[in-house]
């Protein structure tokens, strides 16, 4: 029974130690000693063994080499800084003891009491030892459990992350491709802040802009917390915008009411600062309860912060170029392609709406005399002041474009010809009346206009366009410096 003991026991004290070690002796040793004492006591319980002071030697011997064994596993467990090594190993070396007291005992070396009870004591040592052992691997799962949840909860997270921040940049590139340039920066900061919102768990998301000359720009989201949110920045005004100018993170904002009441205890904030085309901002985050801004979670927000700064720059040229392709080079107003684009987007709006819609062509009068007589400079320079000065004669929804050469086109919404023919004999007057000076001379400018509108059952501009034509031709047959409507 002894002998099944000890193998069992460095069975045991093997496992009970952690996971193998990379030392091969350390990793061998325990299971082969455990096997030859299991051999053993087989060959004792089948009767091949000698008895008597021989069989106690052979038993004594099983006893010390497991555990010599055990001593092993747990040195082993101790150099691989498994913590349950330390008092493993020392309730081992008690039990040895105990064990040892025993021996002595049984050969009147040593008190009887040992010899009636010691091994006794040494199993209830042994079973501490495994309920030890037991309660640590429990702690170790459990500490293992933990961190692989933690673990996996964090990856989740920062998938989510990098989800919401590629879906962010999709949004941003499709919706500031369609914003007006005066919008882009502030759609921008608004998408961006709504998708802030779940992310970090927060109340509200706000940016305060700094320009110099101008008063602080405040945005917020949700858009209700506005009022609640001026009132705030406006009592902590200091505080916000040194966090601009420094241009660090504060996870931890000390910020008071406006009635000098902390709000730690009903809400936290933290401030993220950023650049800004013109000047410095602040994002002011802010969230319910005390739960503190993590590290990473003002890192994401500085993401944001930089990925609206990236896009807004791209949607900013992206304008750029794309005006820059739709404008004649010489006047500034939409060139062929661009006009005739709107035209057909506006012409096909009319017919869907059952909207009227009016087409003017205008062709400046004696343009290659002026060519001729005073070079082509002087044209160039009189096509400037005919196109600046039908641009300062138009409502701000016609549009003006350079059609070419000296002819220009204007598409006018939701004008009939009553309407139509008002605004073309407007735009001829002004012309008319202008001063265009070049060397000190006065250069005198006309136009003809060629007038057409929009048939009821007309969706696309071809005809409309061709009416006008031959109306502008019949005002420049009847005299130049005329109006003419197409039939």
């Amino acid at each position: 029974a002894i002998l099944l003991v000890s193998a069992t026991g460095i069975a045991v004290v093997r496992d009970y130690a952690g996971k193998r070690p990379d030392n091969p002796w350390l990793r061998w040793l325990p299971s082969i000693g455990a096997i030859l004492i299991l051999c053993v006591a087989i060959a004792c319980l089948m009767g091949f063994t000698p008895g008597g002071l021989a069989s106690q030697r052979l038993v004594t011997a099983c006893w010390a080499v497991a555990t010599l064994l055990s001593l092993l596993a747990f040195v082993g467990a101790i150099l691989r800084k498994a913590w349950l090594g330390v008092p493993l190993l020392l309730a081992l070396l008690i039990l040895g003891f105990l064990g040892s007291l025993y021996e002595l005992s049984i050969r009147g070396m040593a008190a009887e009491f040992w010899g009636r009870f010691g091994y006794q004591i040494g199993l209830i040592f042994a079973g501490l030892v495994l309920v030890v052992a037991l309660i640590g691997r429990v702690a170790d799962f459990r500490i293992r459990h933990d961190r692989e949840r933690n673990a996996r909860l964090a990856s989740e997270s920062r998938l989510e992350q990098q989800e919401a921040y590629v879906e962010l940049t999709q949004q941003l590139r499709k919706q500031l491709a369609h914003a007006a340039p005066k919008d882009i920066e502030w759609t921008a900061m608004q998408m961006s802040m709504a998708r802030l919102l779940p992310l970090l768990q927060l109340s509200s998301a706000t940016i305060l802009l700094y320009r110099a000359g101008y008063d602080p720009i405040l945005v917020t989201e949700p858009a209700t917390q506005t009022s609640r949110i001026t009132a705030l920045t406006a009592g902590n005004a200091t505080t916000l915008r040194s966090v601009a100018q420094r241009q660090m993170e504060v996870a931890a904002l000390p910020l008071e009411s406006n009635v000098g009441v902390s709000l730690k205890a009903l809400h936290t904030y933290a401030g993220v600062p950023f650049v800004a085309k013109g000047g410095m901002g602040v994002a002011l985050l802010e969230r319910a309860g005390n739960r503190p801004f993590m590290a990473d979670e003002l890192a994401l927000a500085s993401r944001f912060a930089v990925l609206v700064q990236d896009i807004t720059g791209e949607a900013r040229t992206h304008e750029r170029l794309r005006r820059a392709a739709e404008l004649d080079v010489l006047t500034g107003i939409l060139n062929r392609n661009a006009i005739d684009a709107a035209l057909s987007r506006h012409f096909n709006a009319a017919f869907e709406q059952q909207q009227a819609l009016a087409i003017l062509f205008l062709d400046m009068d004696y343009f290659k005399s002026v060519n001729d007589s005073k070079g082509h400079a002087c044209g160039d320079h009189c096509l400037q002041q005919l196109a600046n000065t039908l641009r300062g004669a138009l409502g701000p929804n016609d549009l003006l474009g350079r059609y070419g050469g000296e002819e220009f086109m204007v598409v006018l919404p939701a004008h009939d010809e009553t309407l139509a023919l008002q605004v073309a004999d407007r735009l001829r007057a002004r012309v008319e009346s202008s001063q265009v000076q070049w060397h000190g001379q006065r250069v005198c400018l006309t136009v003809s206009v060629g007038v057409a509108v929009r048939l009821p059952q007309e969706q696309m501009p071809a005809a409309a366009l061709e009416r006008a034509d031959r109306a502008l031709y019949a005002a420049k047959h009847a005299g130049r410096n005329r109006v003419e409507m197409g039939r």
